[in-house]
């Protein structure tokens, strides 16, 4: 866990920095995740975010058969809540699939992510 807590800006601008991977880390059999999908994991709690994209990836037919996947996790906050909506689609705005995320603490309003190959990563990493 992350000690010390980060602005989401602070988040953010880490995360900008990712380019490239030096290290592979196995989610399940089957899918990878590169060094930056790994620090957004550790800086915002969320290796929750991570089993969501990769369960939904293998458990939904439309979304296996994807060789590229744009992943949009966006955080909606108001009075009494946080919620979130994650969207897959095919990079070019044809929708595949959404999970509504009824509770969360994910510290960003946004972040997006790219599944190619079996493998997934932050845009910057591409």
């Amino acid at each position: 866990m992350n000690d010390i807590k980060l602005s989401p800006e602070e988040i953010k601008a880490r995360l900008d920095q990712n380019i490239g991977t030096s290290q592979w880390y196995r989610h399940t059999s089957t899918i990878l995740y590169t060094d930056g999908v790994q620090e957004m994991a550790e800086l915002c709690e969320a290796y929750w975010l991570i089993d969501a994209i990769c369960f939904n990836i293998i458990g939904k037919r439309r979304l296996r058969s994807e060789s590229f996947i744009n992943c949009v996790l966006t955080v909606t906050e108001n009075e009494e809540s946080r919620s979130a909506e994650l969207k897959f689609d095919d990079g070019n705005d044809y929708f595949l699939y959404k999970q509504d995320i009824p509770a969360t603490d994910f510290p960003l309003k946004e972040i997006q992510f790219f599944f190619i190959n079996n493998v997934l990563l932050l845009p910057s990493e591409y």
